[in-house]
């Protein structure tokens, strides 16, 4: 059987014919089917067809197009955050030493001050506290030992617990404060997560078997010490009923925490104020509130209830401050907030995460992921 010679199609032959490239010297036979003609071409003879050219163009200028954009959300970020800084600034003051109150706060916890501040909006607000993150962060100490220094009474549930054990523990410390230290063995059942999820809304305990029947109305405040939280949808139900940390330490901020440590005194005087402070009226008001709209207008909101989280901040950080200094801690400003949430393919905002954070492709794949 006679082999069928390949034929160039006819827009590709008036291209090299344009291009002044003879086409009896191209060895046509030569070249597979199967092959990209273009690509066969580029290799064999040297040759670009326009096309390609136009394809690399395109690509560079979508890069620099890329690169402008998160330039753009660069920008906004920045401007979000001098607003922000704005509002704190202008924040009503009364007659507190604020500065000193920040060192105090600082002075306990070098670069956990957000656990030190959840602590104490817990104990003012009454708000639910997560406090996740790595080994060796004095989650679990920072907790503890500011209840015990302020004189302050709660009760602890520690390690593993039967759905049954766990809800008389709640119905034991109703109305106090508990903190649940290495939650995340608790957190893994899920009879003892529905149970939580009640507590946390404020709703009615329930234990329930063939024999018995018993359910409590928990008024009670907890705050969770783990290392580790699931990615669950039940878990981020507890997590958004709650202020939530997540504390990671590089090496330095450990060891600028131990150095810190190795002088630090507890100034009985100061704290003596911080407690006192913690239990006086509220200072939330229609200018505050205002405020607080307009911090909501620049930060990331996940829920409906990120209000009333801010608005217990707000009020703690009024309290011992007489401003709105504390928020600082809980609320950040970061380009990859805004790139996730526009309205782009999943390829697209990989590929701008990866500027933002000069990364690879892949590194972007797993930011997104866990953003």
């Amino acid at each position: 059987m006679k082999q069928q010679i390949y034929q160039p199609p006819k827009k590709l032959t008036s291209q090299l014919k344009q291009m002044d490239i003879d086409l009896q010297s191209i060895d046509w036979p030569s070249f597979g089917k199967d092959g990209d003609i273009e690509e066969w071409l580029k290799n064999e003879y040297g040759i670009i067809i326009p096309s390609q050219l136009n394809k690399a163009v395109i690509e560079s200028i979508d890069e620099k197009q890329r690169a402008d954009e998160v330039k753009v959300v660069r920008n906004e970020v920045e401007k979000k955050q001098k607003k922000f800084e704005n509002i704190v600034k202008n924040s009503n003051k009364k007659n507190v030493d604020y500065e000193k109150v920040l060192k105090a706060l600082s002075d306990y916890n070098l670069h956990g001050e957000d656990l030190v501040v959840s602590t104490l909006i817990a104990i003012s607000t009454k708000r639910n506290v997560i406090n996740c993150g790595q080994f060796g962060t004095s989650k679990s100490w920072t907790t503890r030992e500011l209840m015990e220094s302020l004189k302050l009474p709660f009760n602890e549930i520690n390690g593993h617990q039967t759905p049954k054990v766990f809800f008389e523990n709640l119905e034991l410390y109703n109305n106090t404060i508990v903190i649940i230290d290495e939650s995340c063995n608790i957190m893994s059942q899920r009879e003892i997560l529905d149970m939580l999820l009640s507590a946390l809304q404020g709703s009615k305990i329930r234990w329930e078997t063939t024999k018995e029947k018993r359910e409590v109305e928990f008024k009670g405040t907890i705050i969770f010490n783990t290392n580790y939280m699931p990615n669950s949808p039940v878990l981020k139900a507890v997590a958004d009923r709650c202020i939530t940390n997540i504390v990671k330490l590089n090496s330095n901020k450990l060891k600028e925490r131990l150095q810190r440590a190795r002088t630090f005194k507890f100034d009985k005087n100061v704290w003596d104020g911080i407690k006192n402070n913690l239990f006086q009226k509220s200072d939330i008001n229609d200018t505050i509130l205002e405020q607080l709209y307009q911090i909501i207008d620049n930060i990331k909101v996940k829920s409906m209830r990120e209000f009333d989280k801010l608005k217990d901040i707000a009020d703690t950080s009024l309290r011992l401050t007489g401003t709105l200094e504390l928020v600082k801690f809980f609320y950040t400003f970061k380009a990859i907030d805004i790139i996730i949430n526009q309205d782009k393919k999943k390829k697209d905002i990989v590929k701008d995460i990866s500027i933002e954070k000069d990364c690879s492709i892949r590194q972007a794949q797993r930011i997104y992921k866990q953003e």
